[in-house]
């Protein structure tokens, strides 16, 4: 008898157990929804529709292959002008590209670097195949940013996206020349709605051994040839 009463202690006491386990585990769970429940939803971060990187820019968007006249009409060439001196001058001051150094403007060489020919009758003539563009629904930019590209990306998006952005001006500001002394012996300033691509023609200076020819593109900067020998 005494063995079947500790038997029966020992049954109960296993089932109590048992349940007291399930019981735990069931007010757990309870508890874990109910503060799940009462968490704030928090919304899932959605990208903007303009987060996504547009294709770089090549060189195509801004050459406009072209000649210039076969006999153009030339100006007359001045040595050592102030105003053109001082202009030139600022123009350089940020530095000038080449062909062969184009800095952080790799890629954008043939839009960018002139031409320079000359001619039996003294006569030279510097070429930029590059676009003429004027501002589309923007503030005028003008030429003032003396070979700063801060506006570069705008006009790099408004073109590749194909969208409403206001496209900003892009276009060559001006176009000189200077001798083997270094002395600005022409210079011509242009304006975006001027044709594409800009060229100037101008008569050689006697005594002229050297032509270097250099462009300045409102968002690229300062470029430049190599000497020309002049013969």
């Amino acid at each position: 008898m005494a063995n079947s009463a500790e038997q029966g202690i020992v049954r109960r006491g296993v089932l109590l157990g048992v349940l007291g386990a399930v019981s735990s585990l069931a007010i757990g769970r309870v508890l874990t929804a109910c503060s799940s429940a009462t968490e704030p939803v928090r919304p899932q971060a959605r990208p903007a529709d303009n987060d996504t990187k547009q294709p770089t820019p090549t060189d195509d968007d801004e050459y406009v292959p072209g000649t210039a006249p076969e006999q153009p009409k030339p100006e007359n060439a001045v040595i050592g002008k102030p105003e053109w001196e001082a202009r030139a001058n600022e123009l350089e001051a940020k530095g000038v590209y080449t062909k062969a150094a184009p800095g952080m403007w790799a890629g954008k060489e043939r839009s960018h670097v002139p031409t320079i020919t000359t001619q039996e009758d003294g006569v030279a003539v510097i070429l930029v195949e590059h676009v003429m563009t004027p501002a589309s629904n923007a503030s005028d930019g003008g030429d003032a940013a003396v070979g700063d590209a801060a506006r570069d990306a705008d006009a790099d998006a408004a073109r590749d996206a194909g969208s409403t952005l206001p496209t900003p001006e892009h276009y060559v500001t001006t176009i000189w020349a200077r001798d083997q002394a270094g002395r600005v012996v022409f210079l011509k300033r242009f304006a975006p709605t001027d044709p594409a691509p800009p060229f100037v023609a101008f008569r050689i200076p006697p005594g002229t051994t050297t032509l270097r020819a250099f462009e300045h593109c409102n968002l690229h900067g300062a470029w430049s040839t190599e000497p020309l020998a002049v013969t």
